[in-house]
């Protein structure tokens, strides 16, 4: 039996029309069981519904959160390989977040695939502990993907706040490209991708999974159909205070020699598995309750139904169901 019961309704569906089909129902029992009397067609039909049900039931989408109702923080900046390294102050006066246990209110948005507190615009990915750019991000630094992103004009890119107060603060940076990306057939295919973060407010399950107050989670999509790069990329992800606490994404370990640091080989430590994302989780002193720090992991969520698949599926499993009541009162 697969995990939505498949073998088992497949078993019923062809058990249920040879019994209508080969098998006659006694004078007695007529008039009860003629709304069971169906042509093959619509038992055919039925099975069409339930092959549906059971594709969709494993529909997800590969942004945790699917950005919706989302507000446009920048778009569109200028022609490919225009470099404009906008960033949008954002303010969340009732944010409940903390990071490294620092209560946190306003965000820079950067175009450039992080979050920072400290208004920097850098397109030039470092090393977590920031060798060179340290001062720059003395606020901390939450880095999704921070590379030279680019919106290009006429294409659907964007980034995105679709937070929802009280739960969690979103951010997606949709369909970007990178300045190391060229039209095809140059020196690297022009790749769009999307990447996310998300900041979560309190505990809750969400997508099947038990966030913790206070979790990053960061989840990707590659555009770019059988390939497991995610385009010709240098960039750094992460969490930093801006001090000398860091942690990279996984696997790693407190003193990861890459820093958060990835190029093209690098892209196998992306979660970009369905339903994956890397998950960076605060971790307290045990005596004080202060943050020590944070601990990255690759996890997954659940598969995230359509709303019209669980229509068809309470349907046509009803249908069954009574079928199988009739079988039996035969």
């Amino acid at each position: 039996m697969n995990r939505f019961g498949a073998m088992d309704f497949t078993r019923d569906f062809t058990d249920s029309l040879s019994h209508l089909n080969g098998n006659r129902l006694t004078d007695s029992k007529s008039k009860k069981q003629s709304f069971f009397q169906s042509t093959k067609a619509t038992m055919l039909l039925l099975g069409l519904l339930m092959m549906s049900c059971l594709e969709n039931l494993s529909y997800a989408d590969f942004l945790i959160v699917p950005p919706l109702n989302a507000t446009v923080l920048m778009s569109q900046s200028g022609p490919q390989n225009t470099n404009t390294d906008q960033v949008v102050l954002l303010q969340k006066p009732a944010f409940a977040g903390s990071f490294y246990g620092q209560a946190r209110k306003s965000f820079y948005i950067a175009e450039n695939g992080n979050i920072n507190f400290s208004n920097n615009p850098s397109f030039f990915p470092d090393r977590l502990d920031f060798s060179s750019n340290q001062a720059q991000f003395g606020g901390g630094l939450i880095a999704p993907f921070w590379d030279d992103v680019l919106l290009v004009t006429g294409n659907s890119n964007a980034v995105l706040d679709h937070s929802v107060s009280g739960d969690f603060l979103a951010i997606t940076w949709r369909n970007v490209r990178l300045a190391f990306d060229s039209p095809s057939g140059s020196e690297a295919v022009e790749t769009p991708r999307s990447f996310q973060a998300v900041w979560f407010e309190r505990n809750m399950n969400f997508r099947g999974f038990d966030f913790m107050k206070d979790d990053l989670a960061f989840s990707y999509v590659a555009h770019q159909t059988n390939d497991p790069k995610f385009g010709d990329i240098a960039a750094t992800i992460g969490v930093a205070d801006g001090g000398n606490r860091y942690t990279a994404l996984p696997p790693s370990v407190p003193d990861d020699d890459t820093g958060g640091y990835i190029e093209n080989a690098g892209t196998n430590r992306l979660a970009l598995a369905d339903n994956s994302f890397l998950l960076f989780r605060p971790q307290y002193d045990p005596m004080t309750s202060v943050v020590t720090g944070y601990i990255s992991s690759l996890e997954f969520v659940s598969a995230v139904p359509e709303p019209s698949a669980v229509l068809i599926c309470g349907f046509a499993m009803i249908v069954m169901l009574l079928v199988k009541v009739s079988r039996r009162s035969a």
